[in-house]
């Protein structure tokens, strides 16, 4: 069955079938909030079947059948011994929001919510199909296709950045087409323009999904190959993440660029260093007692299986865990970090190293010879923030000018799905004037190549609930949990029959780490009470919201129920529960990342970590507690449905707690339009603080610390400490002297 064609039908089936019952209304529209006001609702199988046929003819029944067997269509059984379809279907979407709609602590008790809200929208993704521009050389696209001029445009502008070196043209489109084999239209020009463009500046705005990474990352290669082959001198590149979780995502990507780049005898090292990366006398020991330690959660570009580290030799490698291939281009310890041509840090690691002269580090004069900077979701750098991410920057374009003794640009690229008039935001973050700074947008494509150059959708499904204040949204997440966790255990029984049975993962995000632990500590104890035992009662109708038991295979229903009065289901629930926080170890945040990106049956209990860029292709269900800045809250939701192995649908609730803040958020006309469309309202802007004392005076002192670094002094960034007051005195004493030379 074709993929695109089984999206496009459950799609239709949610919004043209299933809402305007759920919701009471002959029809519905996108954008628009509606009630819910039918939780019961069913459809029954000829219906499905008979509406499908207007679109889809004799596929139909196919169709349907398949969105049974994958658990896309749910039979609400009317008995709980057989799986007959007598009271009808849901979609999965719609029955897990039904159900979160109605979650209580017992039956027939108050409901937790007073209001529950639901609305849809469809997102611009780029389907396979979408994605038919060849990377490599030997591929062609027919030139009465539509998008041949974007691949003539693309070709031609290769061939131009590498000053028509021919064989460098070719090399890099060999490694850029294994890499990427096919790009879109969107790719295509954001590709090109950053080939064939001047400007000092770039910003890639495109709704989450759409390859913004693929983007970047083919150009940092196009960029090392003509410093090092055309310019003939090395140059780094620095890759700025806001989450580690995120670099450790990106990471994987880079690896497998890098290894097919090693493939063409084209070698660039890639290091991550922020502050989990070992030293190598602490990785020695722990080798020692581990014999191999996992390294940072990465996978295998040829297998797949995990990259672990090990002393060979004397020397540190990475190599993977099954088919023992070394990957010696990544420099995993602080020692070899320096040797990296791209390095990965984050903000607070960037200025600790802009500070250190320490020759075994990535250390001041690596940065100074940083010419290409990536800055990942840049609409994490607002406000103060902002201001003082924007004074790294000068202190980059600082080291550089005073090493080479001149005028030293740097060429920065921003890359982003929620950043609210773009050019303004940029060009106060980077310091970059507006005339050299160039946004490159979706609706760039939409005017050159039409609409429907990208025709693939993402469904977002929202449902906008508010606390009852008699309650509190803290047992409401309690028992999301429990629900989420015993679906993600129900479709694992289900793989073990249907092998196309996808892996259900849901994320919960509370921003707060003790109210986080507060959740889970909750979630335990309702488990240790015997939860879901209520939720299995045979005498309950699978069209009752209260009613889980029609998620497990009819044949285990009995089993299942026993299992879980004799609290045995208790572990099997908590282990489906992993935790994504800034306090876990690095061990733990390996194994929980690890799981997540495998076919597993989990939900995810994160604060922000999981919020950026991180691609999970079995997120299906997301609840945020609370009513955050709608940038931070659709970043969220675009950590759903990003792959066919969620038929590329995502339910995002947002849980508006009782607070007189979050009541008055609800009544926003311009955070309810930017929920509504996805995307923030033109009232909405993302601020960098300029000319505040307090930055400008760290700036001072940070540049100051880093010229000092630059002479070869010793800035206690690393290695020694200060050890007493004489020493304290001599370096403050020194630091007072270089800002007076810095400023005259």
């Amino acid at each position: 069955m074709n993929e695109e064609e089984l999206t496009r039908a459950y799609h239709q089936i949610i919004t043209q079938l299933e809402i305007p019952r759920a919701v009471n209304q002959k029809s519905v529209k996108e954008g628009i909030w509606y009630t819910i006001s039918e939780p019961r609702y069913t459809v029954h199988k000829e219906d499905i079947i008979r509406f499908l046929a207007r679109d889809f003819g004799r596929d139909a029944q196919q169709i349907f059948n398949e969105l049974l067997e994958r658990g896309f269509l749910i039979p609400l059984s009317g008995s709980f011994e057989t799986d007959d379809d007598e009271l009808g279907y849901r979609s999965l979407h719609m029955d897990v929001l039904c159900r979160s709609s109605e979650i209580r602590t017992a039956y027939d008790t108050t409901s937790y919510l007073i209001s529950t809200k639901l609305a849809f929208n469809f997102v611009k993704t780029p389907t396979q199909n979408d994605r038919r521009i060849p990377f490599n050389p030997q591929a062609s696209l027919e030139t009465d296709d539509p998008l041949y001029p974007a691949y003539s445009d693309l070709v031609k502008t290769i061939y131009q950045f590498f000053k028509g070196r021919a064989d460098l043209a070719l090399l890099f489109m060999r490694i850029a087409g294994q890499f990427v084999p096919y790009l879109d239209a969107y790719q295509a020009l954001a590709l090109s323009e950053l080939l064939r463009s001047r400007k000092s500046a770039y910003v890639l705005v495109a709704p989450t999904g759409s390859g913004k990474t693929e983007i970047f990352l083919t150009y940092v290669l196009a960029w090392l190959m003509k410093q090092r082959y055309i310019h003939r001198r090395a140059s780094r590149v620095l890759l700025i993440y806001p989450r580690k979780a995120l670099t450790v995502d990106q990471a994987n990507r880079i690896i497998k660029l890098l290894y097919i780049s090693s493939n063409h005898n084209v070698t660039f090292n890639f290091a991550i260093r922020d502050g989990d990366t070992p030293r190598q006398i602490d990785l020695q020991r722990e080798i020692a007692r581990q014999a191999a330690l996992v390294f940072r959660g990465t996978t295998c570009p040829i297998c797949t299986d995990k990259l672990i580290l090990k002393l060979q030799n004397g020397k540190f490698t990475v190599v993977c865990n099954s088919c023992k291939t070394s990957f010696d281009f990544i420099k995993a310890t602080r020692e070899q970090a320096a040797e990296a041509d791209i390095i990965a840090v984050n903000p607070w690691s960037l200025e600790i190293r802009l500070m250190d002269s320490n020759q075994s580090d990535v250390n001041v004069r690596t940065m100074s010879e940083v010419e290409l900077i990536v800055i990942d979701e840049a609409h994490e750098y607002k406000g103060l923030g902002g201001g003082l991410f924007n004074a790294l920057l000068d202190i980059v374009r600082y080291v550089r000018r005073a090493s080479q003794k001149g005028e030293a640009d740097l060429r920065i690229i921003l890359s982003s799905a929620t950043i609210p008039q773009p050019d303004d935001f940029a060009s106060k973050l980077t310091d970059v004037p507006k005339d050299q700074l160039q946004v490159i947008s979706y609706n760039d494509v939409d005017k050159i190549h039409g609409e429907n150059a990208i025709s693939g959708r993402r469904l977002v499904l929202l449902g906008l609930f508010s606390m009852n204040p008699l309650f509190s949204w803290n047992t409401y997440c309690q028992l999301w949990l429990v629900l989420t966790t015993f679906l993600s255990y129900c479709f694992a029984l289900r793989k073990e029959k249907y092998r196309s049975t996808p892996a259900i993962q849901s994320v919960l995000f509370v921003n707060n780490i003790r109210e986080l632990k507060r959740v889970r500590s909750g979630f335990l104890n309702n488990l240790s009470l015997g939860e879901p035992k209520d939720h299995l009662s045979p005498e309950l109708s699978a069209t009752d919201p209260f009613c889980y038991w029609h998620y497990i295979p009819p044949q285990l229903r009995a089993e299942v129920r026993r299992k879980v009065e004799r609290l045995e289901l208790c572990s099997e629930l908590e282990n489906r529960l992993v935790l994504m926080l800034s306090e876990l170890d690095v061990s733990e945040r390996t194994r929980n990342i690890s799981r997540l990106k495998s076919d597993e049956n989990l939900v995810a209990l994160s604060t922000s970590s999981l919020e950026l860029g991180v691609d999970y292709g079995g997120v299906t269900f997301i609840l945020n507690s609370g009513l955050e800045n709608p940038i931070s809250l659709l970043q969220r939701l675009g950590r759903g449905g990003r792959s066919i192995k969620t038929m590329r649908t995502v339910l995002g609730i947002i849980l508006a707690r009782a607070t007189i803040s979050e009541a008055f958020l609800l009544y926003d006309k311009a955070y309810s339009e930017s929920l509504l469309n996805l995307e923030p309202s033109a009232s909405f802007r993302l601020f960098v603080t300029q000319g505040n004392p307090q930055i400008e005076d760290r700036r001072k002192l940070v540049e100051a610390i880093a010229s000092l670094a630059l002479k070869g002094e010793h800035t206690y960034a690393s290695r020694k400490r200060l050890n007493d007051i004489n020493e304290i005195k001599e370096f403050l004493n020194n630091i007072l002297v270089e800002i007076k030379e810095i400023n005259g």
